[in-house]
């Protein structure tokens, strides 16, 4: 796998997601969404000719696509890709099937049916995870037509990022945004829920030893105070 400074991202490519439902009406992502395409073969064509565009440019990188693939007969995409120098990584999506992944190990460098966390603070998954860990961010996909309001989510619906993959330089911008946690004691995100077994003097509880964090914080600023004096 190449190094994370030289990952890009993408997801829900949907290709030939187009059916005619029982009551003989059309159904498919480039009547909901991607509607600037005429036909599904138009877009799928489109899609074709801007992942190829992106292998050609990038030999020596990786690309991320965060599931949604759709029709299994187009992976061989994926091998034309690859003949530029590119690695492809595959990450299950809801439409994905598992019954494809034999099929998608043979033409992927490598393929995910979970969430996985590719740094210490950026976790890829296709539907978007909440509530996310305080200080990390989500890139993902899965959504259409709309956005999560929540800096630590970022989609990558190819749709949404004008076919274009990002790279990880605009994930390390999004990240900066995010403040890291602290897990100095009582600045953790779960500070709030320290349960105590034995009584401290430091730490005011409830009877039952649940912290009461309002009140052991200014008592550790009573304590710092008096150290000052």
């Amino acid at each position: 796998m190449v190094s994370v400074e030289k990952m890009y991202f993408c997801s829900d490519l949907h290709l030939h997601h187009h059916w005619i439902n029982q009551a003989g009406e059309p159904r498919g992502v480039i009547l909901f969404e991607r509607t600037q395409f005429k036909t599904i073969q138009e877009h799928d064509q489109f899609v074709h000719d801007a992942l190829i565009s992106w292998a050609q440019k990038h030999p020596d990188c990786g690309l991320w696509i965060l599931g949604d693939f759709g029709d299994t007969d187009y992976l061989y995409w994926i091998d034309e890709m690859r003949a530029y120098g590119c690695e492809v990584y595959f990450l299950y999506g809801n439409h994905d099937s598992a019954s494809d992944f034999d099929k998608f190990k043979e033409h992927f460098n490598e393929v995910y049916r979970y969430p996985t966390y590719i740094t210490k603070r950026v976790l890829l998954s296709h539907e978007p995870q909440y509530p996310m860990v305080a200080g990390n961010l989500n890139v993902m996909g899965h959504l259409h037509g709309t956005k999560l309001d929540s800096i630590q989510h970022l989609c990558v619906s190819i749709n949404d990022i004008n076919y274009n993959p990002i790279s990880f330089n605009a994930i390390a911008k999004r990240l900066s945004q995010i403040p890291k946690a602290s897990y100095k004691f009582l600045e953790e995100p779960f500070a709030d829920k320290y349960i105590f077994f034995k009584s401290r003097s430091d730490v005011v509880t409830d009877k039952n030893g649940k912290i009461k964090l309002k009140e052991t914080k200014k008592l550790f600023q009573k304590f710092k105070e008096q150290e000052n004096v």
